[in-house]
């Protein structure tokens, strides 16, 4: 199978990847919330409400497909014009994006229209388990892919002093290097540098989860607390497995920079094992899991409105993806849609977090035109 057939099929797959997200968020948020707007339980069988939702995933569907279609076909005639692919994928988000938004504001005008409010009611705010949590053992985990790319460094750096003043800083889908840069300390270490960044992140972002403060449901407070327990478990488990498999990607493509591993389908192996390992635990916490533990049902913890919000804070999040509230110091905080945890953007700290992942995300991209 040649190099083109592979790329573009793996594109088809994050394409298809996105679309398919979009159009189950409405199911994987908590059951009161749609597109990021709460309604009281009562109402969720409206007529109106469920109209928009229809129209929102036939939408989604149709632009999804056409779009697809258009930019799988520019990716099998251009393969390596990395730039154009770049645009092409900002362009099929920002079209996505603009549907959810579209109908996501006819929710909220169907919800001031109607007074679909909810009730004020006691929130219970879990300050004391965070704490405990902080010197949870699980963070250490994330020692494993430190000490995977510190040999990984270790390594490059008794090997530096032999390379040839050219070094490879591309390969082709089989293995063979087609781009060469002029040897030096930037060159060499910017992978295992940002490997590091990364590793650094990804436990950020686990320690910002045990440390982020929650609002307990106020019907039970204990079994709340117990599904909060066992989420954070469960997403410890998926920030542990997602810094192991990044460390080994970048330890691999170190390797190959030493000529150590010369088969570059050791690396897609790799890549395709964590591809999948990612895609089920992101299933599994979604349908299973959820965000705080809503979704969670057994023998001991009996299915109830858990799962169900029980703030009305919807002008609170920005384009429903942001969190703004100065008042709240938390971080990190879980999505108001869809699955996973977001940024205080009203905190100090989460306007750093967020300042820093556009840097690195800018230097990502630059990264191909650096070594060019």
């Amino acid at each position: 199978m040649s190099e083109k057939i592979v790329f573009t099929l793996m594109w088809t797959l994050s394409l298809a990847l996105i679309l398919g997200t979009q159009i189950i968020l409405p199911i994987v948020s908590k059951k009161n919330v749609r597109l990021g707007v709460t309604f009281p339980k009562e109402s969720l069988r409206e007529k109106r409400l469920l109209k928009i939702l229809d129209r929102f995933r036939t939408q989604t569907f149709l632009w999804g497909i056409v779009l697809g279609v258009g930019m799988i076909l520019l990716t099998f005639l251009y393969p390596k014009k990395i730039l154009l692919h770049i645009i092409l994928l900002l362009l099929y988000l920002l079209v996505l994006y603009g549907i959810y938004l579209k109908y996501r504001r006819e929710l909220r005008i169907l919800k001031e229209n109607c007074h679909l409010h909810l009730q004020e009611e006691k929130i219970t705010v879990d300050l004391k388990y965070a704490r405990d949590k902080l010197n949870s053992k699980i963070l250490y985990w994330h020692l494993i892919p430190l000490a995977i790319l510190v040999f990984s460094g270790l390594a490059l750096w008794l090997k530096y002093p032999d390379m040839p003043e050219q070094v490879p800083v591309h390969w082709d889908f089989h293995g063979k290097a087609d781009r060469y840069a002029e040897k030096s300390i930037f060159t060499v270490f910017a992978l295992l540098f940002i490997g590091l960044l990364i590793t650094f992140f990804i436990w950020i972002g686990h320690y910002g989860i045990l440390r982020s403060k929650q609002g307990l449901n106020s019907q039970n407070e204990e079994k709340s607390l117990k599904r909060l327990q066992i989420a954070r478990k469960y997403w410890g488990v998926f920030m542990i497995f997602e810094n192991i498999f990044s460390s080994f990607i970048f330890a691999e493509i170190i390797g190959m920079s030493m000529g150590w591993i010369k088969n570059s389908f050791i690396i897609f192996t790799t890549t395709m094992i964590g591809v999948l390992g990612t895609l089920f635990l992101i299933f599994f916490i979604a349908f299973r899991v959820g965000n705080t533990g809503e979704k969670i049902s057994t023998e001991n913890l009996e299915e109830e409105d858990i799962n169900l919000s029980e703030k009305d804070d919807d002008n609170r999040w920005i384009g429903g993806i942001f969190y703004n509230n100065p008042e709240d110091a938390s971080v990190f905080v879980p999505k108001k849609v869809g699955i996973g945890f977001t940024v205080n953007i009203g905190s100090l700290g989460g306007k750093l977090v967020l300042a820093f992942t556009l840097v690195f995300v800018l230097i990502c991209l630059l990264l191909p035109w650096i070594f060019k």
